[in-house]
Parts: structure tokens; C-alpha cells; sequence
């Protein structure tokens, strides 16, 4: 018996239903929204609490997916901003940790940063349909958005591409050139790249068809282009770093910086009792840690740990007072407030002078007082209101007070509310500070230290406008300082977001840092942007530093941030670019 022949379709219905399944299947892929869900995984594992800071560079692929399709609707870009706010949960969720009505400010702060995604996707498209090569639309345009956002509602620079690279010091050296977004420019630039390879090597024709030796003038500029400025970033960061390490072998410590971090718990129902014993622990650690190290030329204390329930108060008064809860300030009652609280405020400068010397004074004729910085709050009276900031006070060693600095940029609903009289009632629950006008810098043992508090270090614009401001008038500082109060955070990545902050601001200026942080992170940082020494999270300890300075020049301090503002352009030409397309489908 012979078997029945099996019949054979014509060689062009095979064609055909092959074709037809290849479509399908492309269309099935073009389709797939879990790319975005990769990415978004991928980039928070690059940041800490993971810090896997290699998987930045591949990161963005799952996003870049999106720019290639033929058609995005409503649905992906839905998915591309679902993505982000997943990611921005995740890294932010430290946020809520800080008291109950944060949550909501958590949920919305993520929400709003998740529309950058699907914008960077969106406007990424309108430049690549003129023909932008992607290698160079991709960077432009997240640079470019980089930069909006920190200026967006009063801004929000943490948790930048560049962000993840700070363990790795030859990378972020371009940063005193580019500021942060030259980092996040090369670090998406090598993610395109990747991308293109990837989907270069998808378009190879089968062994039968003809074979393509090389791609395409884009193709070669994707892969070329990212290499070319890989390889030269580390040379540069290789060339800086060396550089640096020869400065510092021939100068001497600009100071003893002792650097005192308690573990107070930051609460809105403290009593007279509870600030009172943070004081005497932090006074208690001074002097502890500064007999340890053989005392100190400056003691630093964080932002608001001095003030302990007797702020500082301007002792200069309007010749007419404001009304204080329905009532005129009576001119004696306020010249008796102020000069008690400035003796109680005198003998504690004495106080902490003291335990940062290290040894007993009496029993020590060489010894003396340290210098201080200290993380106060202040008021001062005027005729209208008694305005309230977040302050630095500078001590001498002679226990008097040399200057004041006012905190500049302060956090939306945090430290103020916006939007005016329709967030009233918002004031009247929750405590509000004024914002200072100028950046200060205070003359130390021949020594400029220039004080920033808190979240200022994560803008770097305010830094750098701030040392710009210092060198106009001839006031450059040698040194920064941030003070904060991160125990709203209790411990979280967010302790660590901060810090990746300030090694870039030391970076783009081109100074060393120190950090004094209420349950940390402290720091010493130099120049070149490598931590020196850290403390634990949520330990009871000090940190001496002893930095020396660098001063070397960049771009970013005599012009800022030129390809930020270039990023911008790009944002700017592709929403107009895109603009009519939209209309004609309306």
C-alpha cells in the first residue's frame, strides 16, 4: 500500500500566510505594553535602596521601544505614564514616612513626575519624524525635561539619570562641565545606542536574502556617538580625578570640622521637655565626640537642632509693631522677649563653644571655643508681621554671633503653600517659614564656609546661582555646608537620594561639602565628588572632616547650564514640531 500524498500549498500562498503571521506578530509587539513596566523596574533598582547604578544604562530601553512604533494611542502612553508613577512611587515612598498628610502629597508628587515619561516618549517621536537621529532627539529631549521639572513648580531635581552614577567617580567628573544633565545625556545616549544595536541586529535579512554589511548613516551615528562620548567621559573623569588627587597631596585641611548627628525624632507634639532634652543630647554628643578627636575648629549642628523652643530674634525693632493674634504687640513686652531670649540664646553659644574645645577651659589656658554653625529658626518683627525663617547662625569663638543665613528655597507644603489666600487655611494648621533673600558666606580662620540647609542641596541650580552670587562679591566660598533634619524619613532611600545630591553639587562647583544631617546621612565630600568618610543612618555619633580645598573651575560656575537650556530648545521646537499633527486629528 502506498501512503496518500499529503498536499502542498503553492509556493505563494506560503509566502503569503508567512508574511501574514510576521505582521501579526509585529503588530503584536508593537502592541506590548510590559516594556514600559521593565523599565520602570530596571530604573528604580539603579537607586538606591539597590543602587545597582549599572542597570541605568539599559534602563531606558523599554521606553525607548515606544519612539519607534508607527502608531502610539491613547492606550500606551496611558501605560508610559502608569509606568512612571510606579517608578516614582517606589523611589519616593520615604515621603509619606514623614507625618500623615504626606501621603497625599507623596501620591501626587509621583503622579505629577510620572507625566515625564510619557512626554519624553511622545516628544522624542515629533523630533525622530523629522529625521533627528534618535541617539541624539533621546538625550536632548530627557535632558530637556530634566530641566523643566526642576523648575517646575519650584522645582524637583532629585532622583535625576545622573543621580545613579555617584559611586562611580570617572563618570560624574563631566558634571562641573554639563552640571547632571551632561551625566544623564551620556547615560541615555549608551541606552540608545544599545537600542539601535538591538534592533539593527533584528533587521538582518535571512541567510537567503541579501546581506546588509552596514547600517545606515543613523545606524553608524548610533553606534558611534555613544562610544565616542563614553570613552571620553572617562578619560576626562580618569584626567579630573588624578588632577584632584595632586591638589589635595599639597594643601592642608582648610579646618577641624566636627560634625555632630544625633538620633532625635522630628514629632508635631513635642513639649518644652522633648526639645530641651534633644538640645542637652546633641550638647552631650559635642562634647563626647570632641574629646575623642582633640576638639574642633567649627561645630556643626543640623538645621532647626539649636532652637530648642528659644529662637533667634533680630533685636532691632520697627518704630510701629504688628498685631499678634488680634492684639498690638506692646513695645515693652517685646523688648523684654528679645533680650531674654538672647541671654538664654548667648549662654548656649558659650555652651556648645565650649564642648567643641574638647578640653576643660579652666584647666586648659591654650584651649579655646570652637567656631559654630548652627541650624536655628529666627524671627524678626516688622511693622506688618513677625516673619519666621529657617536659619544657619555663625558663632566665633568668643561665643558671638558674625552672621546669619536664611534659608532660600524652601519646600512646597512643606515649608510654605502656594496658590495664596485659596491655601489659607492651610497656614493657619500647619507651620510656615519665610524665605531668606541672599546667600552668605562667613569668614572662618581665614576660611569662606558658605551654609545651605536642607533640601537646597538637592536643587544644584541654587547652589550654583548661590557661589556665582558669593564670587561677584568677591566672597567664593572654600567650603559648603549643608545642615538638614532628615529624620522626617526615618532611615528610608531618601536619606540616600540626598546625599547622591550633594556629591554632584560638590562636583558642579568644584568644592568640598560636609553634611550634618539629624539621624544622617553625614558626610564629608570632596571635590571630585567621592565621599571621604559617612555616618550610619539613625546612629548617635560625629564625624570629623577635615576637607581641603579645590576651587578648580567649570563651565557650570561662569555659565550654569548651557545644555540644559539646550535640552530645553529641543523640548520646545518638538512641541511646536507636533502641534499641527495633533490639530488635524481633532
Amino acid at each position: 500500500m502506498s501512503a496518500k500524498k499529503r498536499k502542498s500549498k503553492p509556493s505563494g500562498t506560503r509566502n503569503r500566510e508567512t508574511a501574514k503571521a510576521k505582521a501579526s506578530n509585529d503588530s503584536g509587539a508593537k502592541r506590548a505594553v510590559w516594556p514600559a513596566y521593565v523599565s520602570a523596574l530596571l530604573l528604580w533598582l539603579s537607586f538606591a535602596p539597590a543602587q545597582f547604578s549599572f542597570l541605568a544604562w539599559i534602563a531606558p530601553i523599554g521606553w525607548l521601544s515606544f519612539i519607534g512604533r508607527e502608531k502610539l494611542g491613547r492606550r500606551e502612553y496611558l501605560h508610559l505614564w502608569l509606568s512612571g508613577s510606579l517608578f516614582w512611587l517606589g523611589t519616593l515612598e520615604g515621603i509619606r514616612l514623614a507625618y500623615w498628610p504626606l501621603y497625599l502629597g507623596w501620591v501626587a508628587l509621583s503622579l505629577y513626575l510620572a507625566v515625564y515619561v510619557p512626554l519624553f516618549v511622545g516628544l522624542t517621536r515629533g523630533l525622530v519624524k523629522r529625521k533627528v537621529p534618535l541617539v541624539l532627539a533621546g538625550p536632548l529631549i530627557y535632558v530637556g525635561l530634566e530641566f523643566v521639572r526642576s523648575y517646575m513648580i519650584t522645582g524637583f531635581c532629585a532622583n535625576m539619570l545622573a543621580h545613579t552614577q555617584v559611586p562611580h567617580p570617572w563618570v560624574i567628573q563631566i558634571a562641573d562641565q554639563f552640571g547632571a544633565y551632561g551625566i544623564s545625556f551620556v547615560v541615555m545616549s549608551v541606552a540608545v545606542g544599545i537600542f539601535e544595536a538591538s534592533q539593527f541586529r533584528r533587521s538582518l535579512p535571512a541567510p537567503s536574502e541579501p546581506e546588509i554589511t552596514s547600517p545606515n548613516g543613523s545606524g553608524r551615528l548610533a553606534l558611534l556617538l555613544p562610544g565616542i562620548l563614553l570613552g571620553g567621559t572617562l578619560a576626562y573623569g580618569q584626567h579630573k580625578v588624578s588632577e584632584g588627587d595632586a591638589l589635595a597631596a599639597e594643601r592642608e585641611p582648610l579646618l577641624r570640622v566636627l560634625l555632630v548627628q544625633e538620633n532625635t525624632p522630628t514629632m508635631f507634639d513635642v513639649t518644652d521637655e522633648t526639645v530641651m532634652s534633644s538640645w542637652l543630647n546633641y550638647l552631650d554628643a559635642t562634647r563626647r565626640e570632641a574629646s575623642k578627636h582633640g576638639g574642633a575648629d567649627l561645630v556643626v549642628w543640623p538645621e532647626s537642632t539649636f532652637t530648642a523652643g528659644v529662637p533667634w530674634v533680630e533685636p532691632e525693632l520697627p518704630d510701629k509693631l504688628p498685631s499678634v493674634g488680634g492684639s498690638q504687640m506692646e513695645r515693652a513686652r517685646a523688648v523684654a522677649f528679645i533680650d531674654n531670649t538672647m541671654r538664654e540664646i548667648t549662654f548656649r553659644f558659650s555652651q556648645v563653644g565650649e564642648a567643641g574645645a574638647g578640653v576643660d577651659l579652666g584647666t586648659n589656658a591654650k584651649a579655646k571655643r570652637s567656631h559654630l554653625l548652627l541650624g536655628c529658626d529666627s524671627l524678626r518683627i516688622e511693622p506688618d508681621r513677625i516673619y519666621r525663617f529657617n536659619s544657619a547662625l555663625c558663632v566665633n569663638s568668643a561665643g558671638e554671633l558674625i552672621g546669619k543665613y536664611d534659608k532660600v528655597h524652601r519646600v512646597m507644603f512643606g515649608e510654605y503653600f502656594p496658590l495664596g489666600p485659596l491655601l489659607q487655611f492651610l497656614r493657619e494648621i500647619f507651620s510656615t517659614i519665610d524665605a531668606g533673600n541672599a546667600p552668605k558666606s562667613f569668614d572662618i580662620e581665614d576660611v569662606l564656609v558658605s551654609p545651605n540647609i536642607c533640601f537646597e542641596s538637592m536643587m544644584p541650580r541654587v547652589i550654583q546661582r548661590q557661589v556665582a552670587q558669593l564670587a561677584d562679591r568677591s566672597a567664593a566660598p572654600d567650603l559648603l555646608v549643608n545642615l538638614s533634619n532628615d529624620s522626617w524619613f526615618h532611615g528610608s532611600a531618601m536619606l540616600d537620594h540626598h546625599l547622591a545630591c550633594s556629591i554632584l553639587v560638590a562636583v558642579e562647583n568644584r568644592r568640598p561639602l560636609v553634611a550634618a544631617a539629624n539621624t544622617g546621612i553625614s558626610a564629608e565630600i570632596d571635590g571630585c565628588g567621592r565621599v571621604v568618610q559617612r555616618t550610619e543612618k539613625n546612629a548617635v555619633t560625629g564625624l570629623l572632616a577635615e576637607p581641603k580645598a579645590d576651587g578648580r573651575g567649570g563651565l557650570v560656575q561662569s555659565l550654569g547650564y548651557p545644555l540644559g537650556w539646550a535640552g530645553l530648545l529641543a523640548v520646545l521646537i518638538s512641541s511646536v514640531l507636533i502641534w499641527p499633527s495633533r490639530k488635524s486629528k481633532t
